[in-house]
């Protein structure tokens, strides 16, 4: 079944859709794209061109300079030392190129995501961002049907590995050619605590599945039919929401406590609110002490 594509004319229609998908069911994540033709896909595949192999050492050894960076700025977190996985969740969430793909569990993070750094001057009237829904019961079983057609083992099985939470699956390194959901982040991920972050272990062969990309992947999961309604429902779903509503967006999203500032919680993020404060009249990023000391000019 080909993606599910929703056009809603307001921000209220675009919340209506994505809250009765986050609501609906355990299964569904997000994510969002502030170009809506970027597609979904790992940033080691953007940063390279070159299919992940399970002898590959690149991601370990990216890794290990971040970390020896972090180290010489007295900046590295000393639960990152021996633990691969937190390694790599912790790289991903600092832009090392890494075979991760991040959703959130909340519609409403992928929302502010979809529209963090927009600016209005300079954007077209009529441009949209984009917010995914992802089925990930729906991918795992599309993947595992799709790896027992060709004789890897069997549905039920790789569908166990795709969903299973307790399996190690870094031990050894970082392993090709796995497609894996990842639910629950390290609990010192104050990043992907915040955002409400999940993943998808993505280091699939595209070219050998005559498949572009992740994107692709979900887009050709065979559906089967709801037993009761008999309509199929999406593994993908595209809620495209016009940019003329982000000022409205931004509002709302700071009344959820849903800030730049909260969910990086980091200088950029605070960083990147003052810009967003353009498109909105914010009602934070006041102080008593800074507003007093503005009134009586500069010190001496």
């Amino acid at each position: 079944m080909s993606t599910k594509k929703v056009y809603p004319r307001s921000l209220r229609g675009a919340l209506d859709v994505l809250e009765k998908l986050a609501l609906g069911d355990d299964d569904t994540v997000f994510r969002g794209h502030s170009d809506s033709e970027w597609r979904i896909c790992s940033t080691l595949s953007r940063f390279s061109a070159i299919p992940h192999e399970s002898w590959d050492t690149r991601v370990d050894e990216m890794l290990s300079h971040f970390m020896t960076n972090l180290r010489s700025i007295g900046e590295m977190p000393a639960d990152l030392n021996s633990d691969r996985r937190a390694r790599l969740e912790y790289g991903r969430h600092h832009d090392v190129p890494s075979p991760l793909i991040d959703f959130s569990l909340s519609p409403y993070v992928a929302l502010f995501f979809a529209f963090n750094g927009f600016r209005p001057d300079r954007t077209k009237p009529d441009k949209k961002v984009v917010v995914y829904a992802l089925d990930t019961k729906a991918l795992g079983l599309g993947w595992s049907q799709r790896c027992a057609s060709v004789g890897k083992g069997g549905a039920g099985e790789e569908l166990n590995r795709f969903l299973d939470q307790s399996e190690p699956l870094f031990a050894k390194g970082y392993p090709a050619g796995v497609l894996k959901y990842i639910r629950f982040p390290a609990s010192s991920n104050k990043r992907m605590q915040r955002q409400m972050g999940v993943f998808i272990y993505d280091t699939l062969n595209y070219a050998h599945l005559n498949l572009k990309d992740f994107e692709d992947l979900a887009e050709n999961v065979k559906e089967p039919r709801d037993a009761t309604s008999g309509e199929y429902s999406p593994t993908l779903t595209k809620v495209f929401v016009p940019c003329s509503v982000a000022g409205e967006a931004f509002s709302r999203l700071e009344l959820m406590g849903i800030s730049a500032t909260r969910l990086y919680d980091d200088r950029s993020g605070a960083a990147a609110d003052v810009k967003n404060a353009y498109n909105y009249s914010r009602k934070t990023g006041y102080a008593w002490d800074q507003v007093l000391r503005r009134s009586r000019g500069p010190s001496s």
